[in-house]
């Protein structure tokens, strides 16, 4: 971990200035915990991953991949299974070796539910990744609730063991207008666009 300014940490896989994109940076962050863990096969959950999953730390050869949304939605190359991760008690006990999340836990009206159903499908084992925002502009799609530090992603998933939790700034001098908010109210935008993660192993 690099420590910044005001006592601000940041992986050094998620400022490598050669994986610009957020998408890359959460892609390579994954895979270079897949490897630091052993876990080279085996099920994968992605939470409300519909429209763009995070596949490339997966090969299919290896792993089966699924997606859980909360409508009636499909897709060619995916299974989806329809299911609320506050409460989904149709998914098992110790069935999955990596469950994780991009951009859903500030959408989730109770996370705390969300985050010991996660804890609860993990095998031992078994990798949970969370990303979500600390600060960022309203985004309706269709609620934004919360925003969260490391040290609540910590206490939420704290039946995990922690192996990485922080923030990602690479974004945050974010010029691009808010989506459901009249760019007036906010000038150019929200300016203070921090994410942030955590990385948690089931013993």
């Amino acid at each position: 971990m690099k420590k910044l300014a005001h006592d601000i940490y940041v992986s050094e896989i998620l400022s490598d200035p050669e994986v610009p994109s957020r998408r890359r940076r959460g892609a390579n962050h994954i895979l270079h915990h897949l490897k630091q863990q052993g876990i080279t096969k085996g099920k994968v959950l992605e939470i409300g991953a519909f429209k763009r999953p995070c596949m490339s730390p997966f090969p299919p050869e290896k792993f089966e991949f699924n997606i859980l949304e909360l409508g009636d939605r499909t897709r060619h190359d995916i299974p989806i299974l329809k299911g609320d991760i506050t409460n989904c008690p149709q998914l098992a006990d110790n069935s999955y070796d990596v469950v994780m999340s991009h951009d859903v836990f500030e959408h989730i009206d109770k996370p705390w539910l969300a985050a010991s159903e996660i804890q609860r499908i993990l095998k031992p084992g078994g990798m949970s990744y969370t990303q979500t925002l600390f600060s960022w502009k309203l985004h309706k799609v269709p609620v934004d609730y919360w925003r969260f530090t490391p040290d609540c992603l910590d206490m939420l998933f704290s039946d995990l063991e922690r192996v990485e939790s922080g923030f990602d700034i690479m974004e945050r001098r974010n010029m691009k207008p808010a989506r459901t908010i009249p760019e007036d109210d906010y000038g150019k935008g929200w300016l203070e666009s921090w994410r942030v993660f955590h990385v948690g192993i089931k013993k």
